[in-house]
């Protein structure tokens, strides 16, 4: 347990990597974050009951290397894997059937917060999801402020498909809820909240805030998200190592015990855990 009561937490967002073993490029331009991040310190640092490993980056063409090592890997707790994939792929509907039968597979994600504008907006960025719906898979969309726009008019495109929403999409949190871009966050929020198979993740928000913002506006957003998506729609996560390297670094611990104070009783333990479960492993 996490501490937090009697209530058990599912982590519905944790990576883990080893760049002895794989590259992952991107880390190269992020030199507080560490070469190798384990599952055992992972299970040191957050104590949840489970995880979802959540894709991490990795090069082109060693992402199903990548499920492997995670899928065999003394991981004790690890409930479920989001893959990468490359919507854009000839040959997706095949890397899909392999990952539906691979176990732990739940659910795949292209990394869109590093496409350009309106590349949402592709077609076959959108026969992509398409094909992941089809597949049985969920989707994670990992998106700026700037995209969220686009994001909603693709899941308007893509009904049949499960998504949620990395990171409450990223808002602005040392503006604070009620600056320009706070608004226009909870203005597509609520946009986005409209379509049934959108769902969102409570995780995040440290690696892009300070200590004080994190503490001063960090609250409004998670309510707001809440409010918005209802608790039966949103999970937590630690996005481990990443929020809790970077920005404010909170631990999973301080960043339950605030998205817990702000949820009423009921609501907690369906974003603790309850949420996770039927979104990722009901499948």
């Amino acid at each position: 347990m996490t501490g937090m009561g009697s209530t058990w937490v599912i982590d519905a967002h944790a990576h883990v990597w080893d760049a002895r073993a794989l590259s992952y490029p991107w880390l190269g331009g992020v030199p507080a974050l560490p070469s190798t991040a384990s599952a055992a310190r992972l299970l040191a640092e957050t104590a949840a009951r489970g995880y979802i490993f959540v894709e991490a980056g990795v090069e082109a063409g060693a992402e199903a290397a990548e499920v492997a090592r995670v899928a065999r890997s003394e991981w004790p707790g690890l409930l479920g894997i989001v893959a990468a994939v490359d919507l854009r792929a000839p040959g997706l509907d095949d890397t899909l059937e392999s990952l539906r039968r691979t176990r732990l597979v739940v659910g795949v994600r292209h990394n869109l917060q590093s496409e350009p504008a309106g590349a949402l907006a592709e077609p076959g960025i959108r026969r992509g999801l398409e094909a992941v719906a089809a597949h049985g898979l969920a989707f994670d969309a990992c998106v700026r402020l700037s995209q969220l726009d686009e994001l909603a008019s693709l899941i308007a495109a893509v009904p049949s498909l499960d998504v949620v929403v990395d990171h409450l999409g990223n808002p602005d949190i040392d503006g604070g809820i009620s600056s320009a871009a706070g608004r226009r966050w909870t203005e597509l929020i609520h946009r986005l909240a409209r379509y049934p198979s959108a769902h969102v993740k409570v995780s995040g928000l440290a690696a892009g805030a300070t200590d004080e913002t994190l503490r001063a506006h960090g609250p409004d957003f998670v309510r707001a998200a809440v409010d918005a998506f209802g608790a039966t729609r949103c999970m937590i996560g630690s996005d481990w190592p990443v929020s809790t390297t970077l920005g404010a670094a909170a631990s999973f611990t301080a960043w339950t015990a605030l998205v817990r104070s702000v949820l009423s009783p009921d609501e907690w333990p369906r974003v603790a855990a309850g949420t996770a479960e039927d979104f990722y492993l009901a499948r």
